[in-house]
């Protein structure tokens, strides 16, 4: 079966064609690139062909005569210019929460004094 998706604006270069499901190589469902042949992007149009019962086309609903294929379109991070942003952990957070915790606790009862 033949899709064809139009967005109303024109698809910048390197836009990829992502799929959600189990491919032939990973039975786990996960988000990978669709790069089947049918694939085809043009201005704003996006067609692609899915097959039944054929997990590489992008069918993960192994029932016949049923096709589930959620996709998305995204364009990945170019040269050097992506900078990773740090985060605290589980554990940083909860000690910095309590650390203002303490903080406000000791500025309330300073006011109070």
């Amino acid at each position: 079966m033949s899709f064809t998706i139009t967005y109303p604006q024109t698809l910048p270069v390197g836009t990829r064609v992502y799929k959600y499901g189990p491919t032939t190589a990973d039975a786990s469902d996960h988000w990978h690139v669709l790069s089947h042949p049918s694939v085809s992007i043009s201005g704003n149009r996006l067609t692609f062909t899915v097959t039944d019962n054929d997990k590489d086309s992008g069918d993960s609903n192994p029932a016949d005569g049923f096709i589930t294929d959620p996709v998305g379109v995204g364009v990945p991070a170019l040269g050097s210019d992506a900078t990773s942003i740090p985060t605290l952990s589980e554990w940083g957070a909860i000690l910095l929460s309590g650390l203002l915790g303490l903080l406000g606790l000791a500025r309330v009862r300073r006011q109070n004094s």
